[in-house]
């Protein structure tokens, strides 16, 4: 058909807390395994869907997460498109770019999620999670 879409490189981080790692440390972690399997540099990546839901929560960086954990990589002057999904988030980016390299849009896309949900404070870890559940009024029950 000569539209296929691979994926030709992976990285990831060891799945643990990394309290003493931040998100761009992480995001780098992962994308030297990512450009290293795939035999590409960074002028290779012509858009980026970056996935995380919680950076935000702990730490106040809404909006262009992102372009903030891909700045001290080098990797700016591309798209970056922030994908916030709950839980989803990693698979909706991941759909994401594979939309983006089927459609014809682009050739090579990054697909990258980075998210820490472990915290010293225990509490703030928990009240992470109601922001998963639509609170415009939990008094009320949905019904068709």
């Amino acid at each position: 058909m000569g539209n296929g879409v691979y994926i030709v490189g992976i990285g990831m981080t060891r799945f643990t807390t990394h309290l003493d790692k931040t998100h761009h440390e992480l995001c780098a972690l992962a994308l030297d395994d990512v450009f290293k399997d795939a035999g590409l540099d960074r002028e290779s990546i012509e858009c980026v869907f970056f996935s995380n839901s919680a950076w935000g929560h702990f730490e106040g960086q809404h909006t262009i997460r992102g372009q903030c954990a891909l700045r001290p990589y080098g990797l700016l002057g591309v798209p970056i498109i922030n994908v916030e999904n709950a839980c989803s988030s990693g698979s909706t980016g991941l759909y994401s770019g594979y939309m983006a390299v089927r459609s014809g849009e682009f050739d090579v896309v990054l697909c990258l999620g980075v998210e820490k949900l472990a915290h010293p404070d225990k509490a703030l870890v928990f009240s992470s999670f109601t922001s998963g559940f639509d609170n415009t009024d939990l008094n009320d029950t949905f019904s068709l």
